[in-house]
């Protein structure tokens, strides 16, 4: 598998998303502004989808005993992302996914944004501004990094 679609996919996958993208881009020497595009892009193409399934999903994971701890445990992490948002809206939301750090991100800002039943045509703006801002912050970061150990 090439590089490029195997950092795709990683920006696509929750937990690394845009952070592991660009870190492993940079770690392997794929154009920064091409990783940094293709990235946001992946990170952003399952956004949509989990903002309008996970409710659904959840509630029916919920009928199953097997995933109950599992649908109660992604509530009690939801429920405490969403302190951020019912206080400051939509701004709550893009510092949610801007800033990277573990258990921020577009999947957790879709999830957040599921539970509170906000639609994608409202979450997108501010979840696609985030994953930019976290993209640049890490690109740059890393970078720097990359560079002094050069």
């Amino acid at each position: 598998m090439s590089k490029i679609i195997y950092m795709f996919i990683l920006s696509m996958l929750p937990v690394l998303e845009i952070r592991g993208s660009m870190i492993y881009a940079l770690a392997n020497n794929i154009n920064p502004a091409l990783a940094f595009g293709l990235s946001v892009i992946g990170n952003i193409l399952p956004i949509p989808f989990l903002i309008l399934l996970t409710q659904k999903v959840l509630q029916w994971l919920d009928t199953i005993d097997t995933f109950k701890p599992f649908v109660d445990w992604i509530n009690k992490k939801a429920q405490e992302k969403s302190k951020t948002i019912d206080k400051y809206g939509r701004l709550g939301l893009y510092i949610l996914v801007a800033i990277p750090l573990p258990g921020t991100g577009a999947w957790t800002g879709a999830l957040v944004a599921s539970f509170l039943g906000l639609s994608p045509k409202k979450s997108m703006l501010p979840i696609t501004l985030g994953v930019i801002t976290a993209g640049t912050i890490v690109m740059l970061s890393t970078m720097g990094v990359l560079n002094v150990i050069k």
